[in-house]
């Protein structure tokens, strides 16, 4: 074996001297070279192709469930932590990678596909975090609410055979004082809103005798499937902060529909945490998502669990973002809206936002105009506003998540929203509206001495009616009458 270091000796003069190989003495064994390690690369390389491994999985499942059209929220959450995981353990092995460059005796190799495997690791990652955050970050989700309990918004419960019941137990009267002491300290309202109490007194004897028609005559039920119907609620509040557009949006995975049924704000119902009747598009302004949520389901029987509010003016910068909406003006919805706006025609005509906006929130057209005619103008606004974004190009879909997300109030953490999203859109369901209006005999008039204008009906028979447009089918009512 040869030897790297020189043999020496030295003279009678001091002097030292290289001994010529052949020189050296016999039995001499040279020092053995340190080997190269390569542990270090090959621990780099393991690493990130193991951080590969789980991407690849976790992301393909999501894919093939996207394409399947059965992408859930979980799967998504899952997607996320293992881009999160990935990323992780790429930036561990990118680190090794680069460290192996730094030590002696380290062979390299291995260590060089470990840098540049983790290294795309990291960008393909750190992309689609940043493209999560940009489009979801400006979000603002409603904690508080999502703390609640079902019992705390009033979510109606079923037995085990289906039976649900429109029997409400009386609730307490909080005394009228408090009422108004609460209503004075909301100080952060840009426009007060004035309450009236009003009794059986204060209501037409004929507004009296539509809003108790008699309770069914037997139980509701529920048929099997029901479960695969979700309800929604769909806020628009004003400058106010009074919920001007109540919405319920059921997703109908059994019929493959999408149902928007609006309720009418000037509703005549009972707010639960006052044991008391007034006006529904107050009880957002009262007590923000918690009472309206709870109020809708208080007095519709209801399940709703999920919310999401856009403010009224904010819906315009959404409308134009997607190029305005379509609808169909008649002759004095366009006469109403010429005053503010030119170019405008019978037929179908193309609105930008703050036309539309002007547009769902006319309420005097004409003199035959009704809370019927008003609702639907809004829930034209919607479906052709749900038919533009289905237009868009997918490219332009972050950012408009993004604005849109920035402009909304929603009980929704971001997984559970974007499966909302992903499946509405990526479903052919076909689109229904209904104004609760229309299904309930009611009375429609000035109440109280503020003159505000109520609608009054039997909430029983409201339920009713939402259940048969939510469930079809699959609802079994109890009334005997229809």
């Amino acid at each position: 074996m040869e030897n790297e270091y020189p043999i020496v000796s030295s003279d009678d003069a001091g002097e030292t001297k290289e001994i010529a190989e052949d020189t050296q003495p016999v039995g001499y064994r040279r020092p053995a070279r340190k080997p190269r390690r390569r542990i270090m690369g090959l621990c780099s390389f393991l690493l990130s192709l193991s951080a590969l491994l789980v991407l690849s999985c976790f992301l393909l499942n999501a894919l093939l469930a996207f394409l399947n059209k059965e992408l859930e929220a979980g799967q998504i959450a899952s997607a996320l932590a293992a881009v999160k995981v990935g990323a992780i353990m790429a930036g561990v092995a990118f680190l090794m990678a680069l460290a192996t460059f730094f030590l002696r005796r380290q062979k390299k190799g291995f260590a060089v596909s470990g840098l540049i495997l983790s290294l795309l690791i990291l960008f393909v990652s750190g992309a689609a975090l940043y493209a999560y955050d940009y489009m979801f970050g400006t979000m603002t989700q409603d904690d508080d609410f999502n703390h609640l309990s079902d019992d705390q918004i009033y979510v109606v419960q079923t037995k085990e055979d289906g039976e649900i019941s429109y029997e409400r137990e009386e609730m307490s009267s909080v005394p009228i004082e408090q009422i108004e002491k609460l209503i004075e300290s909301k100080q952060n309202q840009t426009q007060q809103i004035e309450w009236e109490h009003l009794t059986d007194h204060d209501i037409p004897q004929e507004a009296l005798e539509k809003m108790d028609t008699a309770a069914p005559e037997n139980p509701s039920y529920l048929r099997k499937g029901h479960e695969e119907i979700t309800n929604y609620l769909l806020f628009g509040t004003d400058i106010a902060g009074s919920s001007d557009t109540v919405i319920v949006f059921s997703l109908d995975r059994v019929h493959q529909k999408l149902k928007l049924i609006s309720i009418p704000r000037d509703s005549y119902v009972m707010i639960p945490e006052w044991g008391t009747y007034a006006k529904l598009a107050y009880s957002y302004h009262w007590g923000g998502a918690q009472w309206a949520v709870g109020t809708v389901n208080r007095n519709y029987s209801l399940n709703v669990t999920e919310y999401i509010t856009v403010d009224m003016q904010q819906l315009a910068d959404i409308i134009d973002m997607v190029g305005g909406v379509y609808v169909d003006l008649d002759y004095e919805e366009v006469n109403y809206l010429s005053r503010r706006y030119s170019g405008l025609s019978y037929g179908r005509c193309l609105l930008c936002g703050d036309a539309a906006v002007a547009y769902a929130r006319i309420r005097d057209a004409s003199a035959t105009d009704n809370e019927a005619n008003r609702t639907g103008r809004q829930r034209k606004i919607i479906i052709s506003l749900l038919e533009s974004i289905r237009e868009m190009p997918m490219t332009e879909y972050p950012k408009l998540i993004r604005s849109c997300m920035g402009m909304c109030t929603t009980s929704f953490v971001s997984e559970e929203l974007m499966e909302l999203c992903v499946e509405v859109l990526q479903n052919d369901y076909t689109i229904e509206q209904y104004a609760l209006i229309d299904q309930v005999d009611y009375w429609g008039g000035r109440l109280g001495q503020a003159a505000y204008f109520y609608v009054v009906y039997d909430l029983n028979r409201a339920s009713d009616a939402l259940y048969r447009i939510i469930y079809e089918e699959l609802y079994i009512s109890g009334y005997t009458d229809e």
